[in-house]
């Protein structure tokens, strides 16, 4: 009994030096923990993603892209694609024959009636510049039908501004009764709805088929 009472303070002096040992880590592993927790829970910012992502580009630099992936640069890749389903064909309708009414008030177009139209189809086209992935602009070529007339527009997915538009009329066509200024002031009209400015207008666009159809150059 003496012997066991005389161990006694041994046994806990090996105790407290065992925990002098053990309760760093200990803390240590609590601690960890929590601070895993607070990264785990921690709220990303809405606009982490669309920030390094995306880049607002102005029509010059999207039409820029544009053409550069229509020549073949090696440093823009084209991406093209279907479009199906009945929701879709309304809605890329309706966005469509929108913008050619506005086209219409600004006398940037011959005059139709649009008050009946079909969405015959379309296919979307993307073009990325590899350099610089956040530099993107997504078309969609839609044809629609009109009373008097079928027509191709090549549409900014974003904006649903046209960039080009073909017209292929069904019945008796007014381009006979158009003189050279009110043609050239339908030109400018257009130019007017790009934003673009005249020296970036003279580089980017065809206008040799106006009134008919208005495209980009094959540069």
């Amino acid at each position: 009994m003496i012997q066991i009472r005389g161990k006694g303070p041994v046994f806990m002096a090996i105790f407290i030096l065992c925990l002098l040992v053990v309760m760093p880590f200990f803390f240590a592993e609590i601690k960890e923990k929590n601070l895993l927790n607070q990264v785990v829970i921690e709220k990303i910012p809405e606009n982490v993603l669309v920030d390094h992502t995306a880049e607002d580009l102005t029509v010059s630099e999207k039409l820029e892209l544009i053409v550069r992936g229509r020549n073949g640069d090696s440093d823009v890749v084209t991406v093209s694609g279907g479009i199906s389903g009945i929701e879709n064909d309304h809605i890329i309708g309706e966005r469509a024959c929108r913008e050619v009414e506005k086209l219409l008030s600004k006398d940037a177009i011959l005059p139709f009636d649009v008050s009946d139209v079909f969405f015959e189809g379309g296919s979307p086209m993307n073009y990325v510049d590899l350099n610089d992935m956040s530099q993107s602009v997504s078309l969609m070529w839609v044809h629609l039908s009109f009373s008097s007339v079928d027509m191709d527009v090549t549409m900014d997915v974003e904006t649903s501004q046209i960039y080009e538009y073909n017209l292929y009329w069904n019945s008796y066509s007014m381009t006979d009764d158009m003189d050279m200024a009110g043609l050239d002031q339908m030109i400018e009209n257009f130019r007017d709805y790009t934003g673009l400015s005249q020296e970036e207008f003279e580089y980017f666009y065809d206008c040799s088929g106006m009134p008919e159809y208005i495209a980009l150059y094959p540069m």
